[in-house]
């Protein structure tokens, strides 16, 4: 009699009590509008599961982590090692005695002071918390009033300082700077713009140059000038400031003046310095005393709009754009503001073009460069350079999403992640490291909603966290599309209808609508129709022609201008989650439309960009870091640790583990051995206790147990919390971030 292998018959009791688990948990999916649903997302729900449980059950060791006091405790040993050896602090991120001695006060520059007869500088120096402090003031004292803005208060435009330190003699002009030789093997075949679009000497400005639009393909040094020149010289100030806090609403200060872009508006010469040097008598400034002043003597008024409900239902009139009635209603209206009227100008004028030009400007780089697409991922008015690859990137990406989502969620904004980003929240609920933007979604209606009330706002992140600690001081412009009106992707030139973009570096998020429209929709929804032969005599004429219209309304299926599909049921209700440990929603179908966009390889594929996923770490570690510790763990050790490898103990792997089907292989002390890898160790610090919960959360979701979802997101005592520092307090301990010197090198300029 032949004998089963052991192994086989595991898979096969593996295989029945997956299949009988979500047979006992698909009483839901009954009552979906179509059987074929079901059925798809029964069979891909089985493969996912019979997936995961086999490949945990055959890999080795797998009890050594977070359940195991004894692997934290090396963990810690690991961290006390590495902090023992960090002479220069480049560990700081970990050690929380020097992240506890960031200085949040600031003192104000002599030139400010009464009594002084030091004159000003042409520009001062930037400092996210000297400005904060100020603006933060001014809505302790007088919350309604509007006030003066000017870039530089608010963008690190150090760059510039070149220019306007210049000899009057010496000034640069737009030729000698920015012209290109078409013939230059790294110009050619580039998208240049005539040089008289973009750039205009001016002997008046202090740069000797104004920059005055967009301008084509450039190399990245004139990038960075270009881009804050605009700004300097140029741009438009924000329509309003909106302060977040943690929990209490928001402050929304209007901005006057917004399309004179002068210095007299910054803080250099618009005397809110010397009217608080006045009002306090001190020559200080803090930044977390000037966030707790503001909320003590001015609470914000709209914390009514949170949403908090776990799941949320989506009324299916926001999928309709409407744009007429909504014309109709401001234009009816007495009491407009005019950050309403500006709205209500930028609908009657999208609906004017038949053909929009491109609306959003990258930092598009010249043809013949090796990086030339790594532009493309940043605003050209914000570029600060090219940071893929670098640790920065994964802090603002971090940060970007967190307040995005903390910034909808605080005004009853309705929108969740999509497309790559959902697809990354799948593993193990972060981006992806080698991710250079964000995908979000949002009904066209909340799309609308959101232009109409912070269209060219900047948003200014929370100082302080839920526990009273300093968090940040991101700041996010909101920049809405010319033509949000048009809903299908005609020219392509616009499939993105708004961005919320990080000031100091220029990265982005990527929002977009959907809606009702005429667009084809996929032919996986035929079955649909062809199952019910009244929708058929509605959608198809007696040529059989396709009413594109109806049948998207029949079918409930809503697009983007780049024709991405869901129907009402793959999306409605949202649910709940935590995003990099931030709440926010994602639809609570997200595996059926991720196996949609990506195939159930997507959802399966463990080694993707040169990254291999480590499950037990809950991380994508570069594949680079995996072969370097299997080749010589010995070398590899002390090269992590600066140390001799006496003391350490070597693994026994071999170089075929580095095989993603053995990879799982590795063992326990393979596993510490890679965590002596700085890089590696920082991210498992600063992720595991939130990628154990997500953990948990996604077999939770796709049990279809939405109770016990809720419950590991409402009792994570962690969430909201930040995984990341922010960009300043990133460049604060990285670049030695010193305020007084940076006064005193303008001063000695001037």
């Amino acid at each position: 009699m032949m004998r089963i292998p052991r192994k086989l018959l595991i898979r096969l009791l593996l295989l029945s009590t997956v299949i009988f688990t979500i047979i006992l948990s698909s009483g839901s999916f009954l009552n979906s509008h179509s059987i074929h649903e079901y059925k798809l997302r029964m069979k891909n729900t089985i493969r996912l599961k019979y997936s995961k449980w086999t490949k945990h059950i055959f890999s080795s060791s797998h009890d050594f982590f977070l359940s195991n006091k004894n692997f934290m405790l090396e963990i810690e040993a690991i961290r006390a090692k590495k902090l023992a050896h960090d002479k220069t602090n480049n560990l700081w991120q970990i050690n929380e005695k020097v992240l506890g001695d960031m200085i949040l006060s600031v003192h104000i520059p002599d030139y400010f002071l009464v009594n002084t007869n030091k004159e000003k500088p042409l520009i001062q120096a930037y400092d996210p918390r000297f400005t904060l402090s100020l603006y933060l003031n001014k809505i302790a004292t007088s919350p309604n009033d509007p006030v003066e803005f000017n870039w530089a208060d608010w963008v690190d435009m150090s760059i510039l300082n070149q220019f306007v330190f210049a000899p009057q003699d010496q000034k640069s002009n737009c030729k000698d700077l920015f012209s290109l030789n078409p013939e230059s093997k790294f110009v050619e075949g580039s998208e240049l713009a005539s040089l008289d679009d973009y750039c205009v000497d001016d002997k008046d400005s202090a740069l000797g140059f104004r920059i005055i639009g967009p301008t084509g393909d450039q190399s990245i040094g004139n990038r960075r000038i270009l881009g804050k020149a605009y700004l300097f010289s140029a741009a438009p100030s924000p329509s309003k400031l909106v302060f977040m806090t943690t929990d209490s609403g928001s402050y929304e200060v209007p901005v006057k003046d917004r399309h004179d872009n002068n210095v007299k508006h910054g803080l250099l010469r618009n005397n809110m310095v010397e009217d608080y040097v006045k009002q306090h008598n001190t020559d200080k400034l803090d930044l977390a005393r000037s966030f707790n002043r503001a909320l003590k003597s001015n609470p914000p008024k709209n914390q009514h709009e949170d949403l908090s409900t776990y799941e949320l239902t989506i009324d299916e009139k926001d999928f309709h754009p409407a744009v007429g009635e909504i014309i109709k209603s401001l234009e009816s209206r007495s009491d407009i503001s005019s950050i309403q009227k500006d709205y209500l100008d930028a609908l009657k004028y999208s609906e004017s073009l038949t053909d929009p030009p491109k609306f959003f400007a990258e930092a598009k780089l010249l043809n013949g460069m090796s990086n030339k697409g790594q532009g493309d991922h940043y605003d050209w008015r914000f570029f600060s350079g090219i940071l893929v690859g670098k640790e920065v990137q994964v802090v603002v990406l971090h940060r970007m999403i967190k307040n995005y989502l903390a910034f909808t969620k605080q005004h009853g904004i309705i929108t969740w992640i999509a497309h790559g980003s959902l697809l990354a929240w799948y593993w193990n609920g972060m981006a992806f490291p080698w991710d250079t933007d964000i995908d979000v979604q949002m009904p066209i209606q909340q799309l609308y909603r959101f232009a109409e009330r912070f269209n060219q706002s900047l948003v200014i992140e929370s100082v302080t966290d839920k526990h009273g600690s300093f968090s940040g001081t991101g700041r996010y412009f909101i920049d809405i599309g010319s033509s949000v009106t048009h809903r299908t992707r005609g020219n392509g030139n616009n499939n993105i209808d708004a961005r919320f973009i990080d000031v100091d570096t220029g990265l982005y998020i990527d929002i977009t609508g959907l809606a009702l429209t005429d667009a084809e929709p996929p032919s996986r929804y035929d079955y649909i129709i062809e199952l019910d032969k009244e929708k058929q005599k509605q959608v198809y004429d007696e040529s059989g022609a396709s009413n594109y219209t109806i049948k998207n309304q029949l079918l409930q299926a809503y697009n983007c201008r780049n024709h991405h599909f869901n129907l009402y049921s793959e999306l409605s209700p949202l649910v709940l989650t935590l995003v990099e440990n931030q709440p926010g929603y994602i639809p609570r179908n997200f595996y059926l439309t991720l196996s949609y966009e990506y195939g159930l390889r997507g959802l399966e594929e463990e080694k993707f960009e040169n990254h291999i996923y480590m499950s037990n770490l809950r991380l994508w570690v570069p594949k680079d870091t995996i072969v370097r510790y299997i080749d010589n763990p010995e070398k590899f050790l002390q090269e992590s640790n600066h140390e001799t490898v006496s003391d350490l103990r070597p693994s026994a792997a071999t170089s075929v583990l580095v095989e993603m089907s053995n990879i799982d292989k590795l063992g326990r002390q393979d596993h510490l051995n890679l965590l002596h890898d700085d890089n590696l160790f920082k991210s498992f610090m600063f992720t595991s206790e939130f990628t154990e919960i997500h953990e948990l959360e996604v077999d939770a979701l796709l049990d279809e147990d939405f109770s016990r979802s809720e419950g590991l997101v409402s009792h994570y005592k962690g969430h909201g919390d930040a995984l990341r520092v922010d960009y300043f307090t990133f460049m604060y301990f990285q670049e030695r971030w010193n305020n007084e010197q940076e006064v005193a090198n303008f001063t000695r300029h001037d």
